[in-house]
């Protein structure tokens, strides 16, 4: 399991250094978030997210090996989507922008990295964790399946560097 650490803007070169090496590896998987540099993740968004206290990095002894988003609330684009469990906003955590560098990949840390997320989010009360997935990215519908969360619904969401995409959307019920 990696280290988890609440990052901070000093970890903001860091945080920004594991996501281009994710971007820049995408071009060699056969499974990927479909990413693009500077646009998503775009600098101010992952400054956003470590402002927010919402950024996560896991560390391998000093390596960085992981990073996540973890919400304490909904995200506004899921507000009002077809949910089954009746969790409402202030009731669910969201995962955003899961990502393991490709040094370390192979070794079970995606996984290990959403079971810190479900053991977060239950410790902070929440009733459910939501996220999306774009089609395609078949290593990451595996980790959350292999995780408990179940496949709920399709929802069309606008994305700078997608544009219109119907995300697979997630839930697991805690």
């Amino acid at each position: 399991m990696p280290d988890m650490r609440l990052t901070t803007m000093d970890d903001f070169e860091t945080v920004r250094r594991l996501y281009a090496d994710v971007i820049a590896r995408q071009a060699l998987d056969t499974y990927t978030p479909s990413w693009t540099e500077g646009v998503y993740p775009a600098d101010e968004d992952l400054r956003g997210r470590i402002e927010a206290g919402e950024l996560y990095l896991g560390f391998d002894g000093d390596q960085p090996v992981a990073a996540v988003v973890l919400t304490r609330e909904e995200d506004p684009e899921y507000v009002g989507a077809p949910w089954p469990s009746d969790a409402v906003d202030d009731e669910v955590s969201v995962i955003h922008l899961l990502a393991v560098h490709p040094s370390a990949r192979g070794r079970g840390l995606g996984t290990e990295v959403v079971r810190w997320c479900i053991d977060t989010a239950r410790g902070w009360g929440k009733k459910a964790i939501h996220l999306d997935v774009v089609p395609g990215n078949l290593a990451g519908s595996r980790i959350y399946v292999a995780c408990g969360f179940d496949l709920v619904f399709h929802h069309m969401v606008h994305y700078e560097d997608l544009g219109d995409t119907n995300l697979e959307m997630y839930e697991l019920v805690l």
